[in-house]
């Protein structure tokens, strides 16, 4: 049985490939060849480390494994002449001479953080951290040059220090509305791009309802951890291009919107016009998904003409409360799948504008 180990031919293409060339590929052949016995192939002959000719009994008696390696063995090194010991003095030095150049690196780059002014500052000797810091209080027992430091009561602390904890959780609580709102707005615009290109395969080519399964069949396949790719909800994304064809319009204004919302609307509203006023409506005072329901059902933008005044108004401001207006944007990050902004954010703002209201 041949055996050729083809391992250390060719070059390395990347971690896993390895390219042959074209000699290489003639040298196996050319032993594969003359081990047949084929006419004008030559004498076969082993060679160590490339190929050899195994017995069948040999082969059985590894349990008929067929790793190259166990057969064909390794290729014969060739000796120096160089003495080991001679060797081992040489690989010595060497290896001292490096260590002692990175130690000259290790220097010169310690002078230049200095002069730039980063180095850190010398340790003079080993002292205890309790020594170093005594007014820190530590938990369970220490050792030297560790320790396990507790909070200090906040009755400890400067007057300033509520202040500085309030400016920090408020930015913190800004910042993660923004990114919720900012994830909600991308995660619509993706929406009613992936409708305006089902659309359009629609009208050129076409695409019916066993196209669109087969689309939500292989999305979800590819993406298994995100939601909404749904045949219906894909359908819903189509409507939503058909229905506002405006790129810009739907980025002021759709974007701006949870796709809960813009699914109901686009279920149960069917003119234009009312439409967008439901939208500006739930953009204006926060409704969530079950207010825009109620108003819907009662006609709100029919009450609101027969008024005849603005949209906005004072009253109008006053028919939700701040509560209900937080539920908009706690459905926002619902939906978007980030944690809810704490009540205390939205709130402020709410009541703000209920204040120049």
């Amino acid at each position: 049985m041949l055996f050729t180990d083809s391992r250390k031919l060719g070059r390395v293409v990347d971690r896993t490939h390895r390219e042959l060339t074209g000699e290489d590929i003639a040298r196996i052949a050319r032993s594969c060849h003359a081990w047949r016995g084929e006419e004008d192939a030559g004498e076969y002959a082993d060679a160590a480390g490339f190929c050899r000719n195994a017995p069948l009994e040999e082969v059985r008696k590894h349990g008929h494994v067929l790793t190259t390696g166990r057969y064909v063995g390794a290729e014969a090194q060739q000796d120096d002449g160089e003495p080991f010991d001679q060797k081992m003095q040489q690989l010595a030095a060497q290896m001292r001479d490096q260590q002692a150049e990175a130690a000259r690196l290790d220097a010169a780059i310690a002078a230049n953080l200095r002069e730039l002014g980063m180095a850190g500052r010398k340790k003079t000797s080993k002292v205890p951290v309790r020594a170093v810091v005594p007014a820190r209080g530590s938990r369970g027992r220490t050792r030297e040059g560790a320790s396990f430091p507790v909070p200090p009561p906040r009755a400890e602390l400067s007057r300033d220090y509520g202040e500085t904890l309030n400016a920090i959780k408020q930015r913190i609580q800004e910042e993660r509305l923004r990114v919720v709102l900012a994830a909600n707005s991308a995660m619509v615009l993706l929406c009613w791009d992936i409708g305006r290109m089902i659309l359009d395969r629609q009208q050129r080519e076409g695409w019916g309802a066993r196209v669109i399964d087969r689309l939500a069949a292989d999305l979800r396949e590819s993406y298994p951890d995100m939601k909404g790719l749904s045949a219906r909800n894909l359908l819903f994304m189509r409507s939503l291009a058909e229905v506002c064809p405006d790129a810009e319009k739907t980025k002021q204004l759709v974007s701006r919107l949870p796709w809960g919302h813009v699914i109901r609307l686009l279920q149960r509203v069917k003119e234009s016009d009312v439409r967008e006023w439901y939208m500006r409506e739930c953009i204006e005072h926060g409704w969530s998904r079950s207010i825009l329901e109620l108003q819907i059902d009662g006609r709100g933008d029919r009450r609101r003409r027969v008024r005849g005044r603005a949209v906005s108004s004072t009253r109008g401001a006053g028919i939700l409360p701040a509560r209900f207006r937080r539920e908009g944007v706690n459905a926002l990050a619902g939906e978007a799948g980030l944690p809810r902004p704490p009540q205390a954010c939205t709130a402020r703002r709410m009541e703000a504008h209920d204040g120049h209201a």
